[in-house]
């Protein structure tokens, strides 16, 4: 079984139960904001493989069915991960989100009776949680400049949720990496006209690049669809890909109504 195991070093009954509740909320980020293929499309759910006490030891799989998916983003998790504990720099097929997520399973020392963490991936050694990949992860996420840019390529990822609006786009120039974009609300129709015809799109604005070069995320003030992709999309290779709350917690009946009448 493909398995992603969290293990918190500490005494028996010392651990503080907010350290697992934290850890397996983040190892969930982990493995959810990585980019896999539409042939390998992850699971929505993740179930738990292990739980155990005196050290915290907890893992998560891919629900029966998914196997194959949940291995690729295990996958992608782990090798990016151990190029983060070398260097610095946002790994392939990562996001901003997934580095963000290292940053809280290495805080997860805060808690009391957690005298370190692990990350393991089956049999393989494993990878400190340490200030080593701290220090690589923040220099990964920080902002060293900002200029106007533009970011072109494939929207991956979609949330309008009232409170967010961003999409996540898989960047031509960045191989398998997806950059994180932030728009106005003027932007939200001409974004699902390109997410939902598969189209590719040159979106600028404010960029922001890391200390290493790459982009980190780009403000959004323009949008131009540049060609659809020819891709041979079923629903079910579509399925997650707007998220559970794109509609703003409409159901499809008052979303269509709603967007009718603007």
């Amino acid at each position: 079984m493909d398995e992603l195991r969290l293990h918190l070093d500490g005494p028996a009954l010392g651990i503080d139960a907010r350290a697992l509740r934290d850890g397996l909320a983040s190892l969930l980020k982990l493995v959810t904001s990585v980019e896999d293929g539409a042939e390998n499309s992850a699971p929505e759910v993740w179930v738990l493989s292990d739980l155990s006490i005196a050290s915290v030891d907890c893992a998560v799989t891919a629900v029966p069915g998914f196997e194959v998916g949940g291995r690729a983003r295990f996958e992608t998790v782990w090798s990016g991960a151990q190029q983060l504990a070398a260097s610095p720099g946002i790994p392939d097929g990562w996001a901003y989100q997934t580095v963000q997520a290292v940053l809280e399973l290495v805080d997860l020392a805060k808690f009391r009776g957690v005298e370190g963490a692990q990350l393991s991936r089956n049999g393989d050694p494993s990878i400190h949680l340490d200030a080593g990949l701290k220090a690589n992860a923040e220099r990964s996420l920080s902002s060293a400049r900002e200029s106007l840019g533009e970011v072109r390529g494939a929207i991956v990822r979609y949330v309008n949720d009232g409170k967010r609006r961003e999409v996540s786009v898989r960047d031509a120039s960045m191989g398998q990496r997806s950059i994180r974009v932030t728009f106005s609300n003027e932007l939200d129709r001409d974004i699902l006209i390109a997410l939902t015809t598969h189209s590719r799109v040159s979106i600028w604005g404010t960029l922001r690049r890391n200390a290493e070069g790459q982009k980190l995320s780009l403000s959004a003030e323009g949008l131009k669809i540049l060609e659809s992709l020819d891709l041979d999309e079923t629903v079910e290779s579509m399925a997650g890909a707007l998220g559970r709350d794109w509609t703003g917690e409409l159901n499809s009946v008052d979303w269509a109504r709603r967007q009718r009448s603007e």
